[in-house]
């Protein structure tokens, strides 16, 4: 009895120094600077640190932030030593597991970091369970564990409705079970509480893309234009940020918004270089707004970066294929038509099964063959046109013959024969036809 007391009258004339050094412990803590709120919370320590767990608890916070976890541990035994006396010795020793289950996490020994929470979780006030329930479901989370992962998780954002960062691991979680939609629920409520974490705003993004496209075709829409209104919002606070620029960009080319996205890729270009997924984001604008020319050579840079997809096989061949209608000249449109062609069997010899480039190829075999039947018309309308350039001249000349004699009877015998003037008509008609067709008389 006569120890508490002294205990009790050192701690008291002792509390204005301790609370000095403990409130510029935590001012420290919130600026970042570690070691200066270590020391506050050392001094701490030292003066009372047997009979008070918060500085060794505060400390160990300090040592987990610096990575040093045995420091952290060694802290955490201490602070859970001065707990022994303590009125509040449950609420105590909880704040320090659920520490201790952290620092678990950290070093990567995450089944005796649920092993520990496990442990403490039913002995815990409900305002410590939350924080146990999230280590434990981040924990599972590493581990492989994520249907037992949703579930912790869920009673984590249960006890604190509050809890981002719970919110993002469950997010996390019903993306690996497949569960987009739960995933962008859980996402979106902590981008809500927390909208300037840019890892929760990327993976949220990320997903509202793959989930719009897997979406019925009325729906995607809504879906893409969600994608693009959080990547949006996330520019707000990171505007260099450069997966939320490619999100924004594939929502817009999935909104077919091509004039906007290719805005957003070609600055990302100019800002990034020749990054694959930059480069197919432009390419596929450019393809989506019949810019054929511009994502030609693009889709030839991509095809050494991405050997791995056939997409880009038949995206060659649309652009090859859209060129060859460009010009009038029918042998340069074989010529386009052939390469478009080439390109595909090239793509179907590392993708046989790809319905996509069997299906290109189709319509390039297709094309192919109206062109070469447009070519087989003009080599016969060409030949057609020769004869009757040969006949009409040969008629010109047989003509401009019997006028010829005509005229050399009318000197001899004094008139013209019967059919002169009908031949004189007849040449000047076939002349001018032949002026027509053919310009003029090289003969």
């Amino acid at each position: 009895m006569k120890r508490f007391v002294a205990v009790s009258i050192a701690l008291f004339l002792l509390w204005g120094t301790a609370t000095a050094e403990y409130k510029a412990g935590l001012k420290y803590l919130k600026k970042g600077q570690v070691k200066k709120a270590l020391n506050e919370f050392q001094q701490d320590v030292e003066i009372y640190g047997s009979y008070w767990y918060f500085p060794a608890y505060m400390s160990a916070v300090c040592y987990m932030k610096m990575k040093d976890y045995s420091s952290a541990m060694q802290m955490l035994r201490e602070a859970e030593s001065a707990t022994a006396k303590s009125e509040t010795k449950v609420l105590d020793i909880a704040k320090i597991k659920a520490l201790e289950a952290q620092v678990l996490v950290n070093e990567k020994k995450y089944k005796e970091a649920i092993n520990l929470a496990n442990k403490y979780i039913p002995q815990s006030p409900s305002s410590v369970q939350g924080q146990l329930y999230f280590v434990k479901g981040f924990a599972e989370n590493k581990i492989g564990q994520t249907s037992k992962a949703v579930n912790d998780l869920l009673q984590a954002v249960a006890l604190n409705p509050k809890f981002s960062q719970a919110y993002y691991e469950l997010g996390y979680a019903y993306v690996k079970n497949n569960n987009l939609d739960g995933a962008i629920k859980a996402l979106e409520q902590s981008a809500k509480l927390n909208p300037r974490n840019s890892m929760v705003l990327n993976l949220l993004t990320d997903v509202c893309l793959n989930r719009a496209r897997t979406m019925p075709a009325g729906k995607k829409n809504s879906m893409y234009q969600k994608a693009a209104n959080w990547s949006q919002t996330g520019l707000r606070y990171f505007p260099k940020n450069k997966d939320l620029m490619l999100n924004l960009g594939n929502s817009y080319l999935g909104l077919r918004q091509y004039v906007a996205a290719i805005s957003i890729f070609e600055k990302m270009k100019r800002n990034y270089g020749n990054d694959k997924m930059i480069l197919f984001g432009l390419a596929s604008s450019y393809v989506g707004n019949k810019e054929f020319g511009k994502a030609l050579p693009v889709l030839k840079q991509l095809r050494s970066k991405m050997p791995k997809e056939p997409v880009i096989y038949t995206y060659m061949a649309t652009a090859q294929l859209a060129l060859a209608t460009k010009t009038k000249d029918l042998k340069q449109q074989l010529r386009q038509a052939q390469t478009a062609l080439a390109t595909l069997k090239s793509g179907r010899s590392k993708f046989p099964g790809n319905r996509g480039i069997r299906s290109k190829i189709g319509e390039a075999n297709k094309m192919i063959a109206s062109i070469q039947k447009n070519l087989e018309i003009v080599k016969k309308n060409k030949a057609a046109d020769q004869a009757n350039k040969r006949n009409m001249k040969a008629r010109i000349l047989k003509l401009q013959e019997r006028i010829r004699k005509a005229e050399e009877l009318k000197r001899k015998q004094g008139m013209y024969p019967a059919n002169y003037e009908n031949d004189k008509k007849d040449l000047e008609n076939t002349i001018a036809q032949y002026k027509k067709l053919y310009g003029q008389l090289n003969f």
